[in-house]
């Protein structure tokens, strides 16, 4: 594991690389009480209804697919497996 000084240099190197995406750092440990607060925000596949009735698909997940501001959608909805599907128009 690299650690310091190391760690910089290694990250500065790789920080306008493609391969600098999804790179560790830090050792994966929990912060105080147990939370994972000190690891800072991490992509998850997972999302969930807002208490206004919103669900919301964060940046890092339009951003992985390419998709840009204004691209338009039609919704689809499986009631049987509660399933939504976004269909891209165009």
């Amino acid at each position: 594991m690299l650690e310091g000084k190391e760690l910089l240099e290694k990250a500065k190197l790789l920080s306008k690389k493609s391969e600098a995406k999804g790179y560790k750092i830090g050792n994966g440990r929990q912060g105080k009480n147990g939370n994972r607060a000190s690891r800072g925000r991490q992509t998850e596949f997972k999302t969930k209804v807002h208490g206004n009735g919103n669900l919301l698909i964060g940046h890092a997940y339009t951003k992985k697919l390419g998709l840009e501001p204004g691209k338009e959608f039609k919704i689809d909805l499986k009631k049987e497996s509660k399933t939504i599907y976004l269909i891209p128009l165009n």
